[in-house]
């Protein structure tokens, strides 16, 4: 069981959605997030991923390069390999 629905039953009330600073729309193929989604949870977010790489990449903070590398590791976390030395 999931978080949130562990609150919603420990209170006995309803849960009217989840908010998020920044959309983690990749999170859709998730288990937990599905658990959620199908008892009618909504995800409510401030901003998304893409609309912050765009901006840094605007105020030149991040290259081209940088962001499609940030845009990769988004889409498919998982396989992506972050070398640290």
């Amino acid at each position: 069981m999931s978080l949130a629905l562990g609150i919603r039953d420990e209170l006995n009330g309803d849960i009217l959605g989840l908010g998020f600073i920044v959309n983690l729309s990749n999170l859709k193929n998730n288990d937990i997030y599905k658990e959620i989604s199908k008892n009618g949870i909504k995800f409510y977010s401030l901003t998304g991923y893409s609309y912050i790489l765009s901006e840094l990449q605007k105020e030149k903070k991040i290259n081209l390069k940088q962001k499609l590398e940030l845009t990769q590791f988004y889409d498919n976390p998982e396989i992506f390999s972050w070398n640290f030395n």
